[in-house]
Parts: C-alpha cells; sequence; structure tokens
C-alpha cells in the first residue's frame, strides 16, 4: 500500500485466471470482448477482440517479455488487509480497468485458450472518485504516445532499414541527411519506414533476379537516386 497525497494506492498482482472476475471495464457502449463490461456512467471507448488477439499472440511467441502494470480503480471495493505497507487485498467488489484492457483481454484470452495462468501486475488507486478516474483515464491516454515507425524500424535492425539509413550516412548518396528516424524538419524528408518499405519492394522486383550482397545493393540504391 502506498499513499501519494491525498490518494492511497496499491501495487500487487494477481493471476489471469482472476482477472475476468476482479475487473470490468467503464465502456461508453458494450462490444464483443473477453472483459466484463458496464455501460452505467462509462467513460472509455469498448475493447475490440482483434487486438486482445493480437497481444494474446505476442505473448504466446514471447514468453520472456514483461508486461507493464495494468492500472486500476478499485472504487472503495478492495480492501487492504495487512500490517503496515504490506499484506493482501480482500476484494468485495469488481475493479474497473483505467488502463491496458487490451493487454488484460489478451491474458484472459490466453488463459481461456491454453489453461495457463499467467502473473498481472497492477496499480490499483483505492477510492477514486468517477471525475477522478476520468482524469487518471484521459491523462494516460492524452499524453502517452508511441514509438515513432522511422524509429521503431531503425531499432529492429532489419536489412531495408539499414540501407535506408545507410542512403542517410553516405557521402556519396543523393539522399544524404535527408532520412529521418524520429522527426523530420525542414532539411529531412523521408522517414526511414518509408525508405525501407521502398528498398524492399525495389529488390523485390523481378529484375533482380541474382541475389546481391549488402554492398552491392547500397551501390544500386545510390546510382538509381543519382538518375534523379
Amino acid at each position: 500500500k502506498r499513499t501519494a497525497g491525498k490518494n492511497t494506492f496499491f501495487f500487487g498482482t494477481f493471476s489471469s485466471d482472476k482477472a475476468k472476475i476482479a475487473t470490468f471495464v467503464p465502456v461508453i457502449e458494450e462490444s464483443e470482448t473477453y472483459l466484463n463490461q458496464n455501460t452505467d456512467q462509462g467513460y472509455q471507448r469498448p475493447g475490440t477482440k482483434s487486438r486482445m488477439n493480437k497481444f494474446k499472440k505476442y505473448l504466446a511467441e514471447n514468453p520472456d517479455r514483461l508486461v507493464p502494470p495494468v492500472i486500476l480503480s478499485a472504487r472503495r471495493q478492495w480492501e487492504f488487509v495487512g500490517s503496515d505497507d504490506v499484506g493482501k487485498l480482500k476484494l468485495l467488489g469488481k475493479a474497473a480497468i483505467i488502463d491496458g484492457q487490451h493487454r488484460m483481454g489478451g491474458l484472459v484470452a490466453l488463459f481461456d485458450e491454453t489453461g495457463e495462468a499467467l502473473p498481472i501486475d497492477f496499480i490499483c488507486f483505492a477510492n477514486l472518485s468517477r471525475d477522478e478516474e476520468i482524469d487518471e483515464f484521459t491523462t494516460i491516454n492524452g499524453e502517452q504516445r508511441g514509438v515513432p515507425k522511422a524509429l521503431n524500424t531503425f531499432l529492429k535492425g532489419e536489412e531495408d532499414s539499414l540501407l535506408g539509413w545507410d542512403l542517410n550516412e553516405t557521402a556519396e548518396s543523393p539522399l544524404k541527411g535527408k532520412i529521418f528516424r524520429t522527426k523530420g524538419d525542414s532539411h529531412t524528408y523521408y522517414a526511414l519506414h518509408s525508405i525501407a518499405n521502398n528498398i524492399r519492394r525495389t529488390f523485390d522486383h523481378g529484375a533482380f533476379e541474382a541475389t546481391l550482397e549488402y554492398d552491392q545493393k547500397l551501390e544500386v540504391l545510390i546510382e538509381y537516386w543519382k538518375l534523379f
């Protein structure tokens, strides 16, 4: 149990076989999903099974990955039992999922399919009002930003993206200094993931029947762009 100002919250873990009976999503309208939903004073858009299944597939293929904690609101329905700051939670009702419904849905779906119960870490506010809960939801979802596609492409380290970045770094390349990995400016015009996609299409063309080495591909690309 922790406190931050006037708020009390809990860091904890439960298993994915308990997740569905312990939580619900306060949605504005219902959808087909793996989780409990409640539209009474709901405020979140409904989850989608396709995104949950995508995360389920990710979990199945990457069993060593760390899953970030979901954010919950106990609405005074989870009672802390213990001495000092360490103990257990007695569940008198369901907690609202503020953030992480697709992760939670993927974990529940994986349990339903395989019977394997995985641990789910959570941070749970003990007694937020509905307005405070909505404020937490909008803050989390309004401020978070995903990794830019260009940077994500670079980090994967695939040949197409490496060739694209070499086009940006090689002195004789017409695209030197014109490709960006995070954010473009007045001097950089092309996102790395777009360049990488077109490099892949280029060498998938039937004109390239022979297998080229990396340096040969880079030379082809440089000579091609010099024609413009």
